[in-house]
This record gives structure tokens, sequence and C-alpha cells, in this order.
């Protein structure tokens, strides 16, 4: 089974191949990738072997398709693609405009209660295009990440875009209340602050963060909830870590395979 987005990765694909043709750069693509090789041969044999592993061969190859080969080939395009800061800028702003439009159609469910999928309009949990309100999440959140490293370097003009991406995308993910998205921009924002700021700056931002994660954890009892693992979400996740651990003791060596 194929989708749209496959059938646009194929037509990539032949595009990237008569580009890199035309500007016979395929001496600098091998280069671009040589640190790359080992990497990625280990990762596509774990899967490869993992398709024979699995009970639903089918579905198995399917789950390889989406989830290895095509993320491995759009990886490599774009690696040997993005030729210098320009390239990349014009990535971040596609994926940007991306996540404002997507931030601003959740926006608009939420404003509205219009369009959101049941169960979740009953929480008006917004869910944009997607079918569930993680799906924003998982969107968006990588995305305000980029944007705030992208207003960090850009003018004022560009600066006024990048707030709105940032603003709208906050905004999205704690209106579709997806806790992961909402721990997770903060916490990677803490990861990259040494590269993205001056290393006083992040040493007091660090500092400041540990400040503020102790007193949560003390006095929020919703915020020791989630992290000790006692509300219902952290029960049901303890629950499929306990039976995925029973299941891998009979399948140590090769997992119980793909899909």
């Amino acid at each position: 089974p194929s989708t749209l987005l496959g059938v646009l990765i194929v037509a990539l694909v032949f595009v990237w191949i008569k580009e890199v043709v035309l500007i016979d750069a395929w001496q600098t693509t091998k280069q671009r990738l040589v640190s790359w090789r080992v990497p990625i041969a280990l990762f596509f044999l774990a899967a490869t072997i993992s398709i024979f592993v699995s009970p639903d061969f089918r579905a198995a190859l399917g789950s390889w398709k989406a989830y290895v080969i095509e993320p491995l080939i759009v990886f490599i395009i774009a690696l040997t693609s993005l030729r210098d800061r320009r390239d990349l800028t014009r990535l971040t702003t596609a994926l940007g405009m991306s996540a404002l439009t997507v931030s601003l159609v959740g926006l608009a469910q939420w404003i509205t209660g219009i369009g959101i999928p049941s169960p979740w309009n009953l929480e008006r949990r917004i869910t944009g295009p997607f079918p569930y309100p993680n799906a924003l999440g998982l969107f968006v959140g990588p995305i305000i990440v980029l944007a705030v490293g992208e207003w960090i370097q850009s003018n004022a003009r560009k600066r006024i875009f990048w707030t709105f991406v940032i603003l709208a995308g906050l905004l999205a993910i704690i209106a579709a209340k997806s806790e992961a998205a909402i721990a997770a921009v903060p916490l990677s924002l803490l990861l990259i602050a040494p590269w993205i700021m001056r290393k006083k700056t992040a040493i007091v931002v660090w500092t400041l963060a540990i400040i503020l994660g102790i007193i949560a954890f003390a006095l929020v009892p919703t915020v020791k909830e989630k992290i000790l693992f006692r509300d219902f979400s952290g029960a049901v996740r303890l629950l499929i870590w306990s039976e995925t651990t029973s299941m891998l003791k009979d399948h140590w060596l090769l997992g119980a395979g793909l899909s």
C-alpha cells in the first residue's frame, strides 16, 4: 500500500538524482555521507531483520517502507542538498509556515469548537488537521524549537514571522493538551541552550530551570503525579512497559519484529 507522501518522495528522488547528475555532485554527496554510513547501515540491517521476525510479513514490510526507507531517503537528500545557511533557512521557513498553518487551524477549532473529532470534542482538545491531539504536538513541537533557534539568528523583520510561529505553536500544543510536547519543547531548548546562547546565559537558564523544576515537583501535585507515573496515563505506560518486558523475554535477541 502507498500514500501520497510515498509518491511525493519517489518524485523527489528522481528530481534529486537529476540535480546531482546535472551539477556532477556525486563526489560531494559521497563525502557528506561518509560519517553516516555505519549508523545508517546498522539501522537498515536491524529494520530489515525485523521484517522477517514479524508475525505479519505484509504489515512489517509496510512499516519498513514508511518508517525506515522513506525517512532515510529524505535524510540523505537533505544531507546532500542543503549546501549552505541559505538552503537551511529556506527549509526551516517552509517548516515554520507549515507549523503556523496547522496551529492556526487548531486554534480556530479551539475558538469555535467546530471540526474537533470525537471523542476529543468532549474535552475541547484541538487536533488541527490531524485525527488526534498528540499528532499536532508531534508535528508542531520540534518546529517550535527550530523556530527559537531561527529567531535568535534572524534580523528584526524575520523575527516577526518566527514570533508568530512560536506563539501560535505554543498556544496550539497547550490547547491540544499534548503533555509530551508541552514538556519536550522547554526541555529541548534547555538541552540546546549551550549552542544557541552565550555560555553564561545558558548557565543562568539551566540554574533557573532546575530551581523551577524542584519547586514544581514539590508544590504542584499534578506535576509530581505525572513524573512518578501515578496518574492514569502513567499507569497505562507502566502496564505497557511491563507487558513489553515480558514479551521480549521470549524474543530477547531479534525482538518481536516490525508492526
